[in-house]
């Protein structure tokens, strides 16, 4: 009997940490396919984050991009941000987003998301702003090379020997 409560505890911790970790639990092709379709039907900061919770297993591959541009679509309108803000209280959630807004997809519109987050930042969301205006911040333009250096004069061309004809 001890050994059978030992199994079934072990068990359940196994399950409990499996969990814990999110995307222990692979995304099946037909829960990517309706996951695509719940992706694109995003219209708010609350069926993104049900969305997300839905499907964040799905992650992955066009549904990765699916949420980035969902992502940005959002965050351009940049209407109710304080919704996004309070759900990115949640440490993993606040990965999500700002992974998203970090990825190579997102670069054309992200100095539209940094104005909005650095000119138009809700009262008391400071912190929430500079978070999503870092994730998004533009590289600094690379310091301008040193002019490169005048090419060396060629020899002079030595005079044609007239003896030689």
């Amino acid at each position: 009997m001890t050994s059978i409560r030992s199994l079934l505890s072990l068990a359940f911790m196994v399950l409990l940490s499996a969990s814990a970790f999110g995307q222990a639990k692979p995304c099946s092709k037909n829960e990517e396919a309706v996951a695509g379709k719940a992706i694109d039907r995003i219209s708010s900061w609350a069926t993104l984050n049900n969305t997300w919770k839905t499907y964040r297993h799905c992650d992955t591959g066009p549904n990765q991009d699916l949420f980035t541009e969902s992502i940005l679509r959002l965050v351009v309108d940049w209407k109710q941000v304080d919704q996004l803000a309070n759900a990115m209280k949640d440490a993993e959630y606040k990965e999500f987003i700002l992974r998203h807004l970090k990825s190579p997809a997102a670069e054309s519109d992200a100095l539209d998301v940094y104005s909005r987050a650095r000119n138009n930042c809700p009262k008391g969301q400071d912190t929430f702003c500079k978070e999503i205006a870092d994730a998004v911040k533009p590289a600094s333009p690379a310091s301008p090379a040193a002019p490169a250096a005048p090419a060396p004069l060629a020899a002079p061309a030595a005079p044609a020997d007239p003896a030689r004809k």
